[in-house]
């Protein structure tokens, strides 16, 4: 395949994965726009509440309520889990023209649970007996709240519509209007400086002389790069780890808790996921010097500088491919080889490059000259994990 045909192919692979990250995000934002739509509705009627008639009730019934589920500990199937939930069941009668009615809502947009200390603030606000005004709808006394006007529920459905609508759009502005971006190759400006022995590492070969000097980099992701990807991320295995067990553990608790279990897991799972992609694309500088016999090694902001007498060992680790299952899908599974350098007590990655199953053999054998040239240029044993 010719010069021209790779970048056709290129072109196309990444016209694809922008279309298929297009309609992903289209998702989001269509499933954005319902927890959008039922705030904006509880305003709306939060707002009519105000213009409805009032009558005097009483409070039938108030307490907090708690939900238990119980789960099985992964690791021990043995141990039962339980976790609580609370909430602050009111319920009251009222009289409208000679008939009693009934009703439970506090506010238009339930906000009655949380913490067991708020369902309880909100319980011995309305004690049982006690005599309230109710705020009824005239066309269907049923509809009713206790607290007319007020719309604080709304705002976990905005922030769940702004999760869920917003970083979309900004990811596909940022898409589709840099032209200077290869999503399929984020390394193209420095692809020459890390291509040796015929593989393509991660980091960069800005001087490559052992026996004088080495000096390898591995650049960072970006800030926005990091919390982009990590809340994408979070949104998509919110879906798996957040909704579906809300809705078979808490199917009773109504739509609202179960879209702010939602918003919690994903944004968890944000938090967990920014810190794993920051923590493995920390920026990496390794400079080896024969001449001071002097290495510096840098991860993130802190930096070290050692001897050679410090040197322990250098490491190869090249793990060997699982068998490919009968019901594996098309997508190649790809795994990492990296070659360690181990000093002052610690270990650095010194190389690293991805290969794919059919590569195992040929990554290996492109690697351990590179590992025993360096083991005897620094005079240090070396080994194979």
């Amino acid at each position: 395949m010719n010069a021209k045909s790779r970048i056709g192919v290129a072109k196309q692979a990444s016209l694809k994965l922008k279309i298929g990250l297009t309609v992903l995000c289209l998702m989001f934002i269509a499933g954005g726009s319902f927890p959008l739509y039922h705030g904006v509705q509880g305003i709306r009627e939060a707002r009519a509440s105000l213009a409805w008639p009032k009558t005097g009730g009483k409070i039938t019934q108030s307490h907090v309520a708690t939900t238990t589920s119980r789960t099985r500990d992964r690791d021990n199937h043995n141990r039962e889990r339980i976790r609580h939930s609370y909430s602050a069941e009111i319920k009251y009668e009222f009289p409208v023209n000679g008939v009693t009615h009934k009703g439970s809502r506090v506010t238009v947009v339930n906000d009655q649970f949380g913490s067991e200390d708020y369902a309880k603030a909100v319980s011995d606000k309305y004690p049982q007996g006690a005599d309230v005004t109710v705020s009824y709808n005239p066309a269907d006394p049923s509809d009713c709240v206790l607290e007319p006007g007020s719309w604080s529920g709304s705002l976990v459905m905005f922030a769940m519509a702004a999760a869920l609508m917003l970083v979309p759009l900004l990811f596909l502005r940022g898409m589709w209007q840099s032209s200077t971006v290869d999503i399929t190759d984020p390394h193209r400006n420095t692809k020459e400086e890390r291509r040796r022995f015929g593989r393509e590492f991660r980091e960069r070969f800005l001087e490559w002389e052992p026996g004088h000097i080495i000096h390898l980099h591995r650049d960072h992701l970006g800030f926005a790069t990091i919390i982009g990807g990590a809340l994408i991320a979070g949104l998509v295995a919110g879906l798996l780890f957040g909704l579906v067990p809300a809705l078979w553990l808490f199917s009773g608790r109504g739509p609202l808790f179960i879209a702010q279990f939602y918003a919690a897991v994903s944004l968890v799972l944000a938090v967990v996921g920014g810190i794993w992609l920051g923590l493995d694309n920390r920026r990496r500088d390794t400079h080896i010097d024969w001449g001071r016999e002097m290495i510096r090694a840098q991860v993130g902001w802190f930096a070290h500088e050692y001897t050679f007498d410090e040197i322990q060992e250098l490491s190869i680790r090249v793990p060997k491919p699982e068998k490919k299952s009968a019901g594996s899908g098309t997508t190649e599974k790809t795994y990492a080889a990296r070659i360690h350098l181990h000093i002052g007590g610690k270990r650095y990655i010194l190389l690293e490059t991805e290969f794919t199953r059919h590569d195992h053999l040929s990554v290996r054998a492109s690697l351990l000259p590179i590992v025993e040239q360096l083991a005897q240029d620094l005079k240090v044993g070396w080994s194979e994990k």
